[in-house]
């Protein structure tokens, strides 16, 4: 029986980035979509305190070398896509794939109880009759003041009757609907706790399938790994991905940016004689010595993470194919070519050590296909296909 895979199409306005999330497991899918969605919304906070207009007038010569400090940023970001993933520890963290969070909604608070009145008795100074001489001299006087006093304490006793029971209603009804709520609370809280325990038990689930070697549970393994692997805004990260268990064979198709995708910015300059801001950009050859050494740290990063991160020791080997996406010239027409490609296994891989060799070095000694000069946007056969249809794996004619 064919296995159901969920979907959710990731999508940010501001950095213009699309990305559409697939897995086997819904909880999981939703905490990468999650992911996904804060790191996009960090990098845009960046972008938007890079180039915000609301800044205070700091003059035209500060504005030029604060857009230096955030030019020159940007270039060292390029230049560490693979120093950064270094001294990161890859591994998934199960736990943090969890919820641990509580129920948000706070248990409704009890209700403030009426305080009910006092019964009135005779004994209260406004009951008691007052005589004075002539009521005492005159009974008629005195029986009209003690049958009003009378009549006065009878109608205060009823109004009390009828406040008590008022208030004792009100009381009643409240604590009614404060039972009500409690009942609401508790089931939205039982079935929060209960959708809670059962997304936890899926990333359990998760976990003991990819350490008893399921293929799919590795495959979703790594795609957790990939996808919480921080890139700048610029950089695209959509992929493929797909393992043989007959030789223990990931084949992972990349997305690369273009050339033209890199900060080419270098310096901006206050010119006092003409009083305007010049940009200075990298020249040709600079970025195409840039995005040389990227897609080569590119394809060195994701080697690294996949083989580091597979703590159970399931991939003995991948194969990474670097692909854009272009526009013919001529015709107008989309094509889509694999630029780099390289095959290598865990043992040659690890026996590297990536934070003392260049990646030029690196790149050499596992003799990857591609013409060095990626900058030219060369295409190469990739070394092993990667079939997203049917998810067979086809070898490079």
């Amino acid at each position: 029986m064919a296995r159901q895979y969920y979907e959710i199409k990731v999508r940010h306005e501001g950095l213009n980035k699309y990305r559409h999330i697939r897995g086997q497991e819904q909880s999981i899918v939703n905490q990468k979509a999650r992911a996904q969605k804060a790191q996009w919304d960090e990098q845009w906070r960046r972008v938007y305190e890079r180039y915000s207009l609301n800044r205070p007038m700091e003059g035209w010569k500060a504005e030029a070398a604060r857009r230096t400090v955030d030019a020159q940023a940007a270039l060292r970001d390029a230049d560490n896509i693979l120093g950064t993933s270094l001294s990161v520890h890859e591994a998934v963290d199960w736990d943090a794939l969890k919820d641990h969070s509580n129920f948000p909604v706070p248990k409704p608070a009890a209700p403030l109880l009426q305080n009910l009145v006092p019964e009135p008795t005779k004994e209260d100074p406004e009951h008691q009759v007052k005589l004075n001489l002539i009521d005492q001299l005159f009974s008629s006087h005195r029986e009209r003041k003690i049958a009003d006093a009378e009549a006065r304490f009878q109608l205060a006793l009823s109004n009390w009757d009828r406040t008590v029971k008022e208030l004792m209603a009100q009381n009643a009804e409240n604590a009614r609907r404060h039972r009500k709520e409690v009942e609401d609370w508790e089931r939205q809280k039982n079935a929060f706790e209960k959708a809670q325990a059962e997304a936890n038990a899926v990333v359990d689930g998760l976990q003991e399938r990819y350490g008893s070697g399921d293929v799919e549970a590795i495959e979703e393994y790594c795609d957790l790994v990939l996808s919480n692997s921080f890139y700048p805004e610029w950089c695209p990260k959509n992929f493929g991905l797909r393992f043989n268990p007959e030789d223990r064979m990931l084949i992972l198709d990349f997305d690369l940016p273009m050339p033209d995708d890199l900060p080419a910015l270098k310096e901006v300059k206050y010119i006092e004689s003409s009083d305007v801001l010049e940009e200075v950009y990298l020249e040709e050859a600079e970025k195409g010595r840039i995005y040389d050494k990227l897609v080569r740290d590119i394809c060195l990063r994701n080697l690294h993470e996949l083989f580091e991160a597979d703590a159970a020791g399931h991939i003995d080997a991948i194969t990474f194919n670097g692909w854009v996406d272009l526009t013919h010239e001529a015709t107008g027409s989309r094509e889509r070519d694999c630029i780099v490609s390289v095959q290598t296994t865990r043992e040659r891989f690890l026996s590297m050590t990536l934070s003392s060799v260049g990646s030029e070095a690196c790149f050499q000694a596992l003799s990857g296909a591609g013409s060095g000069e990626f900058h030219t946007l060369t295409s190469v056969v990739p070394l092993r296909y990667l079939d997203k249809d049917n998810g067979r794996f086809i070898g490079a004619i």
